[in-house]
């Protein structure tokens, strides 16, 4: 996917003018404001509450780039919110600055995976921006968002309530992997080329899984950056997902979970499921920015905001640690036990494990697949000999997360 970038949308005798106004506007980082007017629209309706319900939305409402506006940002963003969920075409406003309008509109547009259209805006020469047009004229786009809407709450009808956040995470995460493929296409930027199509990239595959978790109750933020490192040293840009369990912080990403590749077998993997920092950024740049362009398609070198984003320091839900597949270190009895019951309780899967130490990790992987090739004892042992003597045993490493993939041909 590309860096999201919004066009500037003004008059020719202004654009010089606002571009200097614009410039001098960036900053590298946005802390959570204090908000002092919702604090007192709190302890007013906490005393009588007589607030009209678009107030009460204004104040209580908690999605993660929204809670990170000031007071004038969230009223902006309200109204935006409002139209959408109307379906309307146009909404206006009385004079907002455009800074303001910004940093509003784009954290709708990542707190929102239903909405599955664009808009632009336009203003006057004093920076401000007074009306919003909607692309979602077309009595098509609005029937293909419903359509893509049904079908994303037939999955959600699918799922036990009792489950916990953890499983229904996996869940939608096994149910996206699954059932879509890694196929660009006209509508991949959102969540319906993953409910219609079944075909999309990282943008969608992170919309949809947002959008299941929101609807079951989930914190979970849509997050854009930059990913390097994991098939090559170029970086690219990229999209995936913050989402938030028992007041923690964990990363998420769907689309590194669904291999390109042409054995049946290797269709799903967890590399960063529930991750850590620690284990994240060493392939993940979060940006979550407002990158906007001078007007002529090129996109300025810093971005106008961004947003600070809280840290992930708990490693205990990562999927392998969850899943009992994950070594500190190397122990041939401890590998040989788990492979052994893995291949025994199915010989056609592909059997998982993560080594946490570095150099345990390459210790493992000589040991079981160089040298005197331990894992066909593990074979023989689990399955008996005339299948280890008959069989392959193939495995892929992935040498930044330290997991290693198994199966047998």
């Amino acid at each position: 996917m590309n860096r999201r970038t919004i066009p500037m949308i003004i008059s020719a005798a202004a654009a010089g003018a606002a571009l200097v106004i614009l410039s001098a506007l960036a900053f590298a980082g946005c802390k959570k404001e204090s908000d002092g007017q919702l604090s007192f629209l709190s302890a007013v309706n906490a005393v009588s509450p007589v607030m009209p319900a678009d107030e009460l939305e204004l104040l209580y409402n908690r999605d993660f780039f929204y809670d990170r506006l000031d007071y004038n940002e969230k009223k902006v963003y309200m109204n935006m919110l409002r139209a959408c969920r109307e379906m309307k075409d146009t909404t206006v406003f009385d004079s907002v600055l455009e800074d303001t309008f910004l940093k509003a509109e784009y954290a709708l547009y990542a707190d929102h995976p239903e909405i599955t259209w664009r808009w632009s805006y336009s203003g006057n020469l004093s920076g401000t921006v007074d009306t919003v047009y909607f692309d979602i004229t077309d009595e098509n786009k609005k029937e293909r968002n419903r359509e893509a809407v049904r079908k994303a709450d037939e999955k959600l009808a699918q799922i036990d309530p009792e489950m916990s956040d953890y499983d229904k995470m996996l869940t939608f995460y096994n149910m996206i992997v699954d059932e879509t493929d890694y196929v660009e296409n006209e509508y991949d930027q959102d969540m319906t080329s993953v409910f219609i199509e079944q075909d999309s990239v990282c943008a969608g595959y992170s919309r949809a899984f947002q959008y299941l978790c929101k609807a079951s109750g989930i914190e979970c933020a849509y997050i854009e950056g930059m990913a390097y490192g994991f098939q090559d040293d170029d970086e690219e840009a990229h999209a995936w997902n913050l989402v938030k369990l028992d007041d923690k912080y964990y990363w998420v990403d769907v689309t590194w979970g669904d291999p390109i590749s042409d054995d049946e077998k290797f269709k799903k993997t967890y590399p960063y499921f529930c991750s850590d920092d620690t284990e994240f950024l060493k392939t993940h740049k979060p940006e979550a920015a407002v990158w906007i362009s001078d007007g002529q398609g090129n996109v300025l070198d810093e971005p106008l905001y961004s947003f600070e984003l809280p840290s992930c320091e708990d490693s205990t839900l990562d999927y392998y640690k969850q899943s009992g597949a994950y070594f500190e270190s190397y122990d041939r009895e401890k590998m040989g036990f788990f492979l052994g019951n893995s291949l025994e309780e199915n010989p056609e899967a592909v059997v998982e494990f993560k080594i946490g130490d570095v150099q345990q990790y390459v210790r493992a992987v000589n040991d079981l697949f160089d040298e005197r090739a331990y894992v066909y004892d593990i074979v023989e042992d689990s399955l008996g000999s005339s299948v280890a003597n008959t069989r392959d045993v193939y495995f892929i490493q992935d040498d930044t997360t330290h997991v290693v993939s198994v199966f047998l041909e």
